[in-house]
């Protein structure tokens, strides 16, 4: 069996509660980066998730590229969202067990615009990426050190050790959201053979990542979802494709001791 810890963008959408429910009848844990204005808006869900178990975390308050943002702006979306996490928690009447973070398209404000396999050469994107990774550290804000994930790629560019998370496999559903889906991702079939591919296409820049990777590969993952309605219909059976390849859901517990 291949250990991935599992992680979910973009909540609450309307259908949270359902995957939710989902998941927990499946003994799946996972944590939900959730965006703070559709909190605000919906909160109840995200309490119901809390009290069944589930991490809530921080993906900024509107959504945006933190590269477009300057450092005033950037620390309201990270703090805003921290308070209201902060509220939610006390109203389920549970603690809170961490402060984790995702940067909105994994965009770290260093103008790489998420391209994070990318050499950051700019001094300008390094002193940024500073001074935003400070901001985090500020208010408690750091990542698990996960056991077994060993990509070397993952060391090399500083995610292993940066305040925010990141991911190692990216599902990609988010493809059949575009008005021009990707090339062979416009349906869940695509999305499902795309699970068999030993080294599978990655979105986040150009650096040799090996031959070994996701199913070739002996190394925890960290896989990236996203609870978007228009990819509702097709959330089970992405969940069970995982699950059929021998992916074990890791539970979270252990890592809050390990940030």
């Amino acid at each position: 069996m291949k250990g991935a810890y599992l992680t979910i963008d973009d909540s609450p959408s309307k259908d949270m509660q359902a995957k939710v429910d989902f998941l927990f009848q499946q003994q799946i844990p996972a944590v939900f980066f959730c965006r703070g204005d559709f909190m605000e808006a919906d909160p109840e869900p995200v309490i119901q998730a809390i009290r069944k178990g589930f991490v809530i975390a921080n993906h900024s308050y509107n959504h945006p590229h933190f590269s477009d943002l300057d450092m005033d702006e950037a620390h309201l979306e990270i703090q805003q969202t921290h308070e209201l996490i902060d509220r939610l928690y006390q109203e389920a009447d549970v603690n809170r067990p961490a402060n984790w973070f995702r940067f909105p398209f994994g965009d770290k404000g260093d103008g790489r615009y998420g391209l994070v396999l990318n050499p950051l050469t700019d001094p300008r994107g390094q002193n940024r990426k500073a001074i935003i990774q400070a901001m985090l550290r500020h208010l408690g804000y750091d990542q698990p050190r996960f056991p077994q994930l060993s990509y070397q790629y993952y060391q090399q560019t500083g995610l292993a050790t940066d305040a925010d998370w990141h991911w190692t496999y990216d599902t990609m559903e988010w493809s059949l959201t575009l008005a021009r889906p990707l090339k062979g991702l416009e349906r869940l079939e695509g999305l499902l053979k795309r699970m068999d591919d030993p080294a599978p296409k990655d979105v986040r820049g150009q650096q040799s990542q090996g031959k070994n990777r996701w199913l070739s590969s002996s190394s925890t993952e960290v896989i990236l979802l996203h609870d978007h309605e228009e990819t509702t219909s097709i959330f089970e059976a992405l969940i069970e494709g995982f699950v059929q390849r021998g992916i074990q859901f890791l539970p979270f517990s252990p890592l809050f001791q390990q940030g």
